[in-house]
């Protein structure tokens, strides 16, 4: 889902990047008039600079210049090689249009443009096309104007993108060439592709170039059963377009599940997620009434003020470190002639560490910590709990993640009400405490309880 993320960003890169070449080259209109003015058929202007050329503008059909001395081009075609002969990107409508008076470049339906590094263009002959084209991004939208004063271009149309990665669309889409500002309007909708496709929607979305981000609105990303959402979403971008970071703001969601039917619900104020050169997460940082629920054949629900997620290549977390007044609850489901029972972990921190398939394999805590044993109330009435204390705990977890051991020291104590009415709670206190629970598949709760030591 996190690599998802990742990858319209780097959509968004590539699209930033085509937006200036193609207002920057319908700048160069302009500057046509005095090479074609004879001219009324088709004619090719190109500008070059230390042998190489920079780029080329075909235009198929003559040219006519209106009253108030409007220019029309038909059926352009415009090539852009690039300063260091490493690009070989294309920009191509029917008609463009020239007011000299208000400065406003317009293409007249559909425009196109292909994106295409060129890494052995300063080897080839001027002009040569790339051999193999290995990662073309095609872009397509309708209705652009540019404005030469203002630096804006503005469309309101859809527009079309798609590159090997992904594809997607958009509504409208404006460009401050000045500020290197663009803006998507509404109905962001992008589709990634590989070996875990993803959609992602968003309502608005601003990138700059510096800083180099893109500020996402109302995001929502579904890949297979993961599904991940935020008020607001700031991508943070290398130089190259990989995602170096992104900040979930305003409410942070994510929910997902597995082919067993085991589920996981995550709510938090604010995330941060560090991702790696491949756009794949490493670290994921919740903050401010981190939530957790998870369902299967052990249901655990934990609290935390904060919780750093380190995430495995294969992107399942590998290890939680939870902090801040944590709470982590396993309801052991009722066997014959007991009711269900309640076992809560609180701690000021709590590591959690995973197996190879995401499930609890063990964890320990730091700082005070207590666990709390108690029979599921029923009807509305409070049960008595039992209190375990310790230095530090140390769990471990069967493959179905319910825990299977417990192991406390120093300073170990276990304080349990009394079965007799009105008596003073029982206090146990012990160097080491060992707890071992049930491991049969269809009962669950202590087994035993073992202390030693003085």
């Amino acid at each position: 889902m996190y690599a998802a993320g990742g990858l319209v960003l780097v959509v968004f890169g590539f699209y930033c990047y085509a937006r200036y070449r193609a207002h920057s080259l319908m700048r160069k209109l302009p500057q046509l008039q005095a090479e074609v003015k004879q001219s009324s058929e088709g004619f090719t202007f190109s500008k070059s600079e230390n042998g190489r050329t920079l780029f080329t503008i075909h235009a198929a059909k003559s040219v006519e210049y209106k009253q108030g001395g409007r220019a029309e081009l038909h059926d352009v075609n415009i090539i852009v090689y690039g300063k260091g002969a490493d690009r070989f990107d294309q920009i191509y409508g029917s008609v463009f249009q020239y007011d000299p008076v208000s400065g406003d470049v317009v293409a007249q339906g559909d425009v196109q443009i292909d994106l295409e590094n060129n890494t052995q263009g300063r080897l080839s002959p001027d002009q040569a096309p790339p051999q193999i084209l290995k990662n073309l991004v095609h872009i397509k939208t309708r209705g652009l104007s540019f404005n030469q004063k203002t630096g804006y271009a503005v469309t309101h149309e859809a527009i079309e993108f798609r590159m090997p990665q992904a594809s997607g669309t958009a509504v409208g889409a404006t460009l401050d060439s000045k500020s290197n500002t663009i803006t998507l309007e509404s109905q962001v909708n992008i589709n990634t592709a590989g070996v875990s496709p993803a959609n992602i929607t968003a309502q608005h979305a601003v990138l700059t170039k510096q800083p180099r981000q893109a500020v996402l609105q109302n995001v929502h990303v579904t890949e297979k059963q993961n599904t991940f959402n935020s008020d607001k979403l700031t991508v943070f971008l290398r130089s190259d377009n990989t995602v170096e970071h992104m900040l979930a703001e305003g409410g942070v969601h994510a929910a997902g599940g597995n082919a067993t039917g085991e589920k996981y619900d995550i709510h938090a104020a604010q995330g941060t997620l560090l991702m790696s050169e491949r756009n794949i997460v490493q670290t994921a940082v919740l903050q401010q009434n981190v939530t957790l629920d998870s369902s299967g054949a052990q249901p655990i629900h934990g609290t935390a003020g904060a919780a750093v997620i380190d995430f495995a290549p294969d992107r399942h977390p590998r290890k939680i470190h939870a902090t801040e007044d944590v709470h982590l609850r396993q309801d052991q489901a009722a066997k014959p002639g007991k009711s269900a029972q309640q076992l809560e972990l609180i701690s000021d921190a709590v590591d959690i560490f995973s197996g190879a398939n995401g499930v609890f394999q063990s964890a320990v805590t730091s700082g005070a910590a207590r666990i709390e044993i108690q029979q599921a109330a029923t009807s509305g009435s409070a049960t008595p709990k039992t209190v375990v204390t310790a230095g530090q705990f140390n769990a471990t977890f069967d493959p179905k993640g319910r825990m299977k051991t417990l192991h406390g020291e120093p300073n170990a104590k276990i304080v349990s009400p009394n079965p007799t009415p009105h008596l003073p709670d029982r206090v146990s206190t012990s160097q080491t405490l060992d707890v071992t629970f049930n491991s049969k598949s269809n009962e669950n709760g202590i087994e035993s309880i073992v202390q030693q030591g003085n």
